[in-house]
């Protein structure tokens, strides 16, 4: 739900149907089909940013990706969560906590 909604609303959803009304659109099917779409976009752009974060070459995107060693729930550590078993989903929580000491 983070990786789906964190960046939607603010990023794609909101100033598309801002734009809408200040356009004099009323139609409500019409705002549920955009939300539909944006939210959409918002999970594809956040699983690439995540993605970006721990693979991109910093000489290319221009930042070191932090978000491993600041154990953010992104969207490679929710992957990483379905796909392990029980072992390993608990190195995963153990690394998790030792990254807050």
């Amino acid at each position: 739900m983070i990786v789906k909604y964190k960046t939607s609303f603010y990023t794609f959803v909101a100033p598309i149907q801002a734009s809408m009304l200040v356009a004099g659109m009323k139609d409500e099917k019409l705002f549920l089909q955009v939300e539909s779409l944006m939210i959409q976009f918002g999970e594809y752009f956040q699983i690439q940013d995540d993605y970006i974060d721990c693979f991109g070459d910093p000489a290319v995107t221009g930042k070191i990706g932090t978000d491993i060693i600041e154990a953010k729930c992104s969207w490679l550590f929710v992957q990483a969560m379905k796909m392990a078993d029980e072992g390993q989903k608990k190195i995963l929580i153990v690394s998790l906590t030792l990254s807050f000491q």
